[in-house]
């Protein structure tokens, strides 16, 4: 009796050994296979006038910054070219020249708990990383930036960034940091190419409200880059995924951030699933 609980005990601890290890892979794989719902922005459009008209007011530098560019090698047949000039920072410096762009993209309906952003980047062969600066990532609510306090109620953003030598990072605006500022999420995690599209997966699985348990994971050209299962982006179960955060800027506020020289990054539209 003793020796056939032990093998049906050995049994149960196999089988949960084997679906523990097969829910650990699919975590792992990029996150675009794992969900069907999707959306897809900007669509097919022949003028950055269109892209405004989609957004109504909610936007920044596209008019003077931004241009509609078909390379042989895109992975769409449109991509967005960001101009940075030089000495350009972040666009609440308003003693330095406007550089970038930003807009937020709130897919109608969209209050997720869990979601899934692809886009790809092509940051030329000569770009200068100088100290950082933002691409974009997925918030929730207000999309709180620039130094706002974040209660866990109102909203959350998980832009990506690029630091000095071109190391990656998650710059997130979540609760827990009583300075106002972002929270640099494993920086040097993943450092980004130069002269070739980049592809990058961002999946946020919201926690349950005031745990530290929700996930943030990376994927940069297939490649698990970040993972992280113990973060907290909210404390009101109200507060969801509301969309792209689709920030692109040297800084930081202060000019040693600023764009060295004149220069662009190639933007493909995001493709955004979720659940």
């Amino acid at each position: 009796m003793t020796s056939r609980i032990a093998v049906i005990a050995a049994i149960a601890l196999a089988t949960v050994h084997a679906l523990t290890s097969a829910a650990a892979a699919d975590e792992r794989a990029p996150c675009s296979g794992r969900y069907e719902r999707t959306s897809t922005f900007p669509p097919r459009i022949n003028s950055i006038a269109e892209l405004k008209s989609l957004l109504g007011r909610n936007y920044w530098g596209l008019e003077e910054n931004v241009t509609l560019v078909s390379p042989s090698d895109a992975p769409s047949p449109l991509v967005l070219a960001v101009r940075l000039p030089a000495g350009s920072i972040n666009p609440r410096n308003k003693s330095a020249p406007l550089g970038g762009m930003g807009f937020r993209w709130r897919p109608a309906g969209l209050s997720a708990e869990a979601a899934c952003l692809v886009y790809h980047v092509f940051l030329p062969a000569d770009f200068d990383f100088n100290k950082g600066g933002k691409l974009p990532g997925l918030f929730g609510g207000n999309a709180p930036a620039g130094g706002k306090d974040v209660d866990g109620v109102d909203g959350f953003s998980a832009r990506l960034m690029w630091r000095a030598n071109g190391r990656g990072e998650v710059y997130a605006y979540i609760p827990g940091k009583p300075d106002g500022r972002g929270q640099s999420i494993e920086r040097g995690a993943w450092v980004f190419p130069r002269g070739k599209w980049v592809r990058i997966e961002q999946e946020i699985v919201l926690n349950a409200p005031d745990e530290a348990n929700g996930h943030l994971f990376v994927w940069i050209d297939g490649e698990l880059r970040l993972s992280r299962t113990d973060i907290r982006f909210r404390a009101a179960r109200n507060l969801r995924i509301s969309g792209v955060m689709a920030d692109i800027f040297y800084g930081g506020k202060t000019k040693d951030w600023a764009a060295p020289k004149d220069t662009a990054i190639l933007l493909s539209p995001f493709e955004l699933r979720w659940r």
